[in-house]
């Protein structure tokens, strides 16, 4: 059996949760004999030039056929609106790609910046069509259903004006918007989408917004089978619009060693506070950061931030001002994801101080893989899987000193980390996740 596997990036440029799943599933197959291709995308500087490049590689055995697209939403330079959930040229490197691979099954996880028409090309080519939901792109442009304020959005709401709130932000001209008040904002959006509007390039960029949630509830109702990870994204899907019956609750696999693992002691006499994860605004580094400031100095911690800086630089540099010169926060950078338990390992909690709601991170998971004690914002996605006082502790999104609360509380009392490590829930390995996913595979190919 051929899969063919889409993501909108992938490694070895891009190293998160979704690029390392798709990773691990694509090696699992593989290695069962399968063949296993990825199709991805590339985010590239914001030039014509590269708009639209195609090339491949292969990267750990694994063949993959990569797509440049622009990085980011730009209202001055052509329709990325439309780009950002239909682009024509992606479209067209699929095509050629699926021509060429004849897989007998695409498994989809991730399509921000592709096309949601991959679905529809697989469904004229006869080919079934899997889906992984791992964010909120299919109901969300920013696939966050965050502001930039930090406030959590319900979704696209009527005539889109939140959607279009948030595209200014992301495109830097929030500011143009900020006093507009909705009624106002709902009335220039349907005008300006009409064809009474002089301006073609602003009328089509707020059609294509208007456009958005009707063709992705048109594509994802194509899907043969959706899969999440959590109850709350199911029920986030099924208001979306999407058929419940359709969707599979499958929690994500994660890859650990299936002996016993056991963390390093500290032998230092401080707390070991661990933070992994891309240094963006929505995964709450800052939060953390914060919550350091208001420890006293003499309060006996240390603080491991990973991630790399690049991919938001701005972002990096806010985090270095916060905590300025204090000597309890290192900032270790990226590291290959075979090196994930050994730095676990060297941890006693792990931080995760997400804004938006979670789609369970697989960190979390490796983190109770190793038996490692999580303190955790408390939102959709982690409350699921992390209980407060059981295998975890829980706090108030973005509240820095109620985090601070507890890790103090943790050095005063080393005690419950012992309670909570014991309590640690073990997810689905890889071999046992890649079990479940076959069985779809299967079922799908011989119908």
């Amino acid at each position: 059996m051929k899969i063919l596997y889409v993501t909108h990036q992938f490694l070895p440029d891009y190293v998160a949760g979704t690029e390392i799943l798709v990773y691990r599933t694509a090696k699992e197959f593989a290695g069962r004999g399968y063949g296993a291709t990825v199709f991805a995308g590339f985010p590239t500087a914001d030039s014509a030039e590269s708009h639209g490049r195609f090339d491949s590689y292969v990267y750990d055995g694994i063949p993959v056929y990569r797509c440049h697209y622009h990085r980011r939403f730009d209202i001055g330079h052509g329709n990325q609106m439309l780009e950002e959930y239909d682009n024509a040229l992606v479209l067209k490197n699929f095509r050629r790609t699926l021509a060429k691979i004849e897989p007998d099954i695409v498994h989809i996880y991730h399509l921000h910046r592709l096309s949601a028409r991959i679905v529809e090309v697989c469904k004229d080519a006869g080919v079934p069509a899997v889906f992984t939901i791992t964010d909120y792109w299919g109901v969300c442009p920013t696939c966050q259903l965050l502001a930039s304020d930090g406030t959590i959005c319900p979704g696209p709401g009527r005539h889109m004006a939140n959607c279009f709130r948030h595209m200014a932000e992301y495109a830097g001209k929030a500011r143009l918007f900020d006093a507009v008040p909705d009624a106002v904002l709902v009335f220039f959006i349907r005008m300006g989408a009409s064809r009474i509007f002089p301006k073609k390039s602003l009328r089509e960029i707020l059609r294509a917004l208007l456009d958005r949630p009707g063709l992705i509830r048109s594509m994802m109702g194509m899907v043969d089978e959706i899969q999440v990870p959590t109850q709350f994204m199911k029920e986030l899907l099924v208001r979306f619009g999407l058929e419940e019956e359709r969707i599979r609750l499958l929690p994500f696999g994660v890859e650990y060693p299936e002996v016993e693992i056991r963390r390093n002691g500290s032998g230092e006499g401080r707390l070991r506070v661990g933070f992994i994860g891309s240094l963006l605004f929505h995964k709450g580094a800052h939060v953390l950061c914060e919550a350091v400031r208001l420890l006293p100095r003499e309060t006996p911690v240390r603080f491991d931030i990973y991630g790399s800086p690049e991919h938001g630089p701005d972002y990096a540099r806010r985090l270095q001002s916060i905590v300025g010169q204090d000597s309890r926060v290192f900032f270790r950078g990226e590291f290959a994801p075979e090196q994930l338990f050994s730095i676990l390992a060297r941890m006693d909690v792990l931080a995760v101080p997400s804004l938006w709601h979670e789609n369970t991170p697989l960190v979390i998971h490796s983190a109770q893989a190793a038996g490692l004690p999580v303190v955790a914002a408390n939102v959709g996605g982690i409350s699921e899987i992390v209980t407060n006082e059981e295998n975890g502790l829980l706090f108030e999104k973005g509240n820095a000193k109620q985090l601070a609360s507890i890790l103090e509380r943790l050095c005063r009392k080393p005690a419950i980390l012992e309670r909570l490590s014991k309590k640690a829930r073990r997810p689905l390995s890889m071999q046992v996740y890649a079990d479940e996913v076959g069985k779809t595979y299967r079922e799908l190919t011989e119908s």
